[in-house]
């Protein structure tokens, strides 16, 4: 499949236009079984020369333009090509002049007698029949709709093409923005499956040109981004730095309030207090039902981030991660760090749902899994050892039929196979002043040998409460889970000694006490560490 784009953008490759054009041509890569083969010219790099209305492409050279510039390729590579993207900006609702000049140059595909169409409307037939050039636009605008923006430029693509195809995307500039990529990737995502549905189907059904139509943020939400964004210098900066700068951080701060989500707010009211240590001037944001942006001081604050102008926009446009960055002590927090933590439920832009069904429905996993079996053992064998035996073959065999609810982790699999273990070997008359001991060590090594791997043990099951399998790129949280899992595997290798030691004492019974009091201890200790560790790095 031949596919010839022109694209008129004075951003050339780096426009909001030609990112959605190339999303749109990977999906018909991914979907074509034949190769794809693409020319790309960029208009505004062509100099073409306005059309001089002399008619010899008509009488004199049919077919073929007077003007010797690059106009003659482009024609030719219209006339084989399966396909033409015409991608350009909106420019004052209609095409920019240098598309204009190239349609006008495109008199010699046409004859110059006139016939009637399909619809009773004289037109110019084309020269060569046998010339596909079907057409697709693709047109970003920086008004929030396409209603009220694009009729003209419509109208006019179907007088020259017929009723064409046309992916037409408002408030397109958000496209320019990286710290807005969460949500202008959605709808990057839905252009390359247009681009698959017409490999498929050489057409694009009108619920997808619909979807494709619609604005990307509700349209108060974009005016103030939109406002907000103009990085306009006023007079009474120019000799004075430091009022440039504080414009700045109070613009990219007015654009982060425009980011809130209001269906994050769960009827307690958050204060987001922020500083900017290289400006010295800071605000507050109130999220409630709406976000209020406040001066520094007009309530107590929630949560307080003392930090950079430009290391918070590292981290809003995902070039610096926000957990590294505290991690590395750029820059520090006060008070609630679970504001942080959730941070992209209050900001992910208005209208997105929190959490998602898809996060609803999805599987975790669950920590009783792996410590129910080893307290079956410990627990009743010291009774009987038919009892507790059997018990623990029973909860480890369950493990398999609780994979169906809970995801299971290889400690899940590891415990079943050990438990199941001892639980025989119980059966089979071993001394349990050996067997018990030996089964805290088994699992304290368990514990201990996680360490050396890329993920703790604990880690695991914590996720759960920080956004699943994101949390293993928070280095905050995979340093305080391996503090957590060195103390816990640590406390039952402590414990298998302890046990041999009291099973061989005058009072055995003390073991059972002992082993229940000190993990209870380690688990209060754990419940503050795993708050109190993170807030001290945020502290710096």
């Amino acid at each position: 499949m031949k596919i010839l784009t022109l694209n008129s953008s004075p951003r050339g490759a780096a426009s909001n236009t030609f990112q959605l054009t190339q999303a749109f041509l990977e999906g018909l890569r991914q979907e074509l079984e034949s190769p794809l083969i693409v020319k790309t010219r960029m208009i505004n790099e062509l100099n073409l020369s306005p059309c001089q209305g002399c008619f010899r492409c008509w009488t004199a050279t049919p077919g073929t333009c007077v003007i010797p510039d690059a106009m003659a390729e482009v024609l030719e590579e219209m006339r084989s090509a399966d396909l033409i993207l015409w991608s350009f900006p909106l420019y004052y609702f209609g095409m920019p002049g240098p598309v204009k000049t190239l349609l006008d140059r495109c008199l010699p595909l046409n004859l110059p007698w006139m016939e009637r169409d399909a619809d009773g409307r004289p037109v110019h037939p084309r020269r060569d029949q046998n010339a596909r050039m079907k057409s697709i636009l693709i047109s970003t605008c920086g008004f929030t709709t396409v209603e009220n923006n694009y009729e003209a430029l419509i109208r006019q693509f179907d007088l020259a093409f017929g009723d064409s195809l046309k992916i037409l995307c408002p408030q397109g500039e958000l496209f320019a923005h990286p710290e807005l990529r969460r949500q202008t990737s959605v709808y990057m995502a839905q252009v390359t499956q247009a681009g698959q549905e017409y490999a498929r189907t050489k057409t694009l059904s009108d619920s997808t040109l619909r979807r494709l139509s619609e604005p990307l943020l509700p349209e108060g939400t974009f005016i103030s981004l939109a406002n907000a964004s103009w990085n306009i210098q006023k007079p009474e900066e120019q000799n004075d730095p430091q009022k440039t700068k504080v414009r700045q951080a109070e613009q990219f701060t007015r654009q982060m309030a425009a980011l809130y989500n209001p269906a994050a707010f769960d009827g307690k009211e958050r204060v987001f207090e922020i500083f900017y240590t290289d400006v010295q001037t800071g605000y507050q944001l109130t999220l409630g039902k709406t976000c209020e942006l406040c001066p520094l001081g007009t309530k107590p604050y929630t949560t307080r981030v003392e930090t950079p102008l430009e290391v918070w926009q590292a981290i809003a446009r995902g070039e610096l991660r926000g957990e590294q960055a505290m991690m590395e002590g750029r820059y520090k927090t006060r008070g609630d760090l679970t504001l942080l933590m959730d941070w992209d439920r209050y900001f992910s832009g208005p209208g997105n749902l929190i959490p998602s069904d898809l996060e609803k429905a999805k599987k975790r996993t669950n920590m009783l899994l792996l410590i129910l079996p080893w307290c079956c053992l410990w627990m009743l064998l010291p009774f009987s050892a038919s009892l507790g035996a059997s018990a623990a073959i029973v909860t480890a065999a369950g493990l398999a039929l609780a994979g169906k609810k809970w995801t299971l982790t290889i400690y899940d699999g590891f415990t079943g196979l050990l438990v199941a273990a001892f639980a025989l070997a119980a059966l089979q008359g071993a001394d349990l002043r050996w067997l018990i001991p030996l089964s805290y060590l088994a699992f304290g090594l368990l514990w201990l040998l996680s360490c050396l791997t890329p993920i703790p043990l604990s880690a695991h099951y914590s996720k759960e409460k920080y956004h699943g399998e994101a949390a293993y790129q928070n280095p905050v949280f995979m340093r305080t889970n391996l503090i957590l899992t060195l103390a816990w595997g640590l406390l039952y290798t402590a414990s298998a000694v302890g046990t041999y030691a009291i099973l061989r004492s005058a009072v055995p019974e003390l073991a059972a006490l002992i082993n229940t009091l000190c993990p209870l201890l380690l688990g209060l200790f754990t419940l503050w560490f795993e708050k109190a560790y993170p807030a001290k790095i945020a502290r710096g």
